[in-house]
């Protein structure tokens, strides 16, 4: 009797802690939740944002959700005096609600079509604007959102990364 005891509740341990693997591991076609601290919550803020390394300055001042696309309004300055520099899009990820509660974080990577951006170079004192689009995002309602992207430039490359809150936020149409 003590034998068939200790098999049940071995058992139930085992079968109980191969349960809760499986209930941790993303569904099948689910993005796995990046992880993100706690200061990086607290940085999400209302367009525009200007950010500045090296000398270059990059600055979001709208975002626009389509079927299609995802686009953000953008503009990079070159400050410096020598440095042609090249926006640097293949591993440009877009992303939206992050570790907001009842919704799941999506990315999208860059779309094929970005006549803005695609092939730009921005020469020495000089300033590109336009939109950059990304894949579309399945849902629409957006709390907020993140836009990683480099800048190449002569023996540097700027990594950008923002963190727009939505809530509030008028999206641009088309």
């Amino acid at each position: 009797m003590k034998k068939v005891l200790i098999g049940l509740i071995c058992s139930v341990i085992l079968f109980s802690g191969a349960a809760y693997a499986a209930s941790s591991l993303p569904a099948k076609g689910e993005q796995p939740k990046a992880k993100v601290s706690s200061k990086q919550t607290n940085n999400f803020q209302k367009l525009p944002i200007t950010q500045k390394i090296n000398d270059v300055e990059v600055t979001i001042h709208a975002v626009r959700l389509t079927d299609e696309t995802t686009d953000f309004e953008i503009t990079i300055k070159n400050n410096t005096d020598d440095e042609t520099i090249i926006p640097e899009l293949v591993h440009s990820i877009a992303g939206a609600n992050v570790q907001i509660q009842g919704k799941t974080k999506e990315t999208v990577g860059i779309s094929q079509d970005n006549p803005d951006f695609g092939d730009s170079t921005i020469k020495p004192n000089k300033e590109k604007y336009g939109w950059l689009s990304y894949k579309a995002l399945s849902d629409k309602k957006v709390r907020n959102m993140t836009l990683s992207f480099s800048v190449e430039g002569k023996n540097k490359q700027r990594k950008f990364s923002f963190y727009i809150d939505c809530k509030d936020l008028k999206f641009r149409t088309l």
